[in-house]
């Protein structure tokens, strides 16, 4: 079936999971298609791999966390906004147990992880592809659903800055105001709702950016020795990413960030034709040709070594 949405109609009872790091075009499509099919009767449950971060969670969100010691009893699973089973983390285990499986998406993957899938690379996020599937099912688009989708498609598009905004996101964005969603107020909470730690965090983060390749390259770093300075989480340096990027020679760019287990994560950003995907992929990591990830074993020095040289060879191909 070529709409997902409308095979999950169909279901009695629905588990959805988004994809570690949930950020809001997972989760806004995830709720507002919990919604859809709650307003049907259907039983649908949220299951994030962690903890939401604080920016997450200034709407209703009602998540459960997978525990492996209970029983689960879902017809259906459905992985929303998730390019590879490895990226649903911890919900992985309920994902295999279920037996009929369901897959909706806008990342680049060779991999095919359910039988029933939607999967439209060019959509600016998932929320786009959600709402495609409601027109061609004929499914009202309720004020809570466009408020979700909004909230999703807003978040992945910078505010319908990035380039990956196409003319039916601007008709969607119209049908979603239609409806009844706030979109002054969403931003508000969605953009201008940072904490006095994150702030600070900035501050660190900028004072690390160095430029290479006629500043063309831009590289940040947030260690945890950082985070503990100014009290913030690493939910706060998750919103770091676009810190170098915002330097006006800057085409490619990279926000490494310290973890706990000797790792660290990258946050690769570019702006122009320049494709940032292809680089995560060589260490694991994957997402969008303008915004990717993948996590490397090292220090952030180590790390930053790394990558640098494919970071030059990008701009300079």
């Amino acid at each position: 079936m070529n709409n997902p949405l409308s095979y999950l109609l169909t279901k009695k009872s629905v588990a959805l999971l988004p994809h570690i790091s949930t950020d809001w075009d997972a989760l806004g499509s995830c709720m507002a298609i919990r919604t859809i099919l709650r307003d049907n009767g259907i039983k649908c449950d949220i299951f994030v791999p962690d903890a939401l971060a604080p920016h997450l969670s200034f709407m209703e969100t009602d998540v459960l966390l997978y525990n492996e010691e209970e029983e689960y009893d879902y017809e259906t699973v459905c992985g929303v906004d998730v390019s590879t089973k490895e990226r649903l983390g911890a919900n992985l285990p309920l994902f295999e147990k279920i037996e009929d499986k369901v897959w909706i998406d806008h990342h680049i993957s060779e991999e095919v992880y359910a039988p029933v899938n939607r999967v439209e690379t060019d959509a600016a996020a998932t929320a786009e592809i959600v709402y495609e599937m409601m027109l061609e099912g004929n499914i009202p688009l309720t004020k809570k659903a466009a408020e979700y989708l909004y909230l999703a498609l807003a978040s992945d598009t910078g505010s319908f800055r990035y380039q990956n905004t196409r003319p039916f996101s601007a008709k969607m964005l119209g049908a979603l105001i239609e409806a009844g969603a706030d979109v002054s107020a969403l931003s508000n909470e969605l953009f201008f709702n940072s904490t006095y730690s994150l702030v600070k965090l900035r501050g660190e983060a900028i004072g690390t950016i160095e430029l290479f390749a006629n500043g063309k390259v831009g590289t940040a770093f947030i260690t945890k020795a950082m985070m503990e300075k100014v009290g913030a989480t690493r939910n706060d340096a998750g919103a770091l990413a676009d810190v170098p990027r915002s330097i006006g020679t800057v085409c490619v760019s990279a926000v490494i960030k310290e973890e706990d287990d000797g790792m660290c994560k990258i946050s690769f950003r570019s702006k122009g034709n320049y494709n940032v995907e292809q680089i995560a992929a060589l260490f694991g990591g994957g997402g969008h040709e303008k915004a990717a990830g993948a996590t490397i074993k090292g220090t952030v020095e180590e790390v930053h070594e790394i990558i640098l040289p494919h970071l030059i060879k990008a701009v300079e191909a």
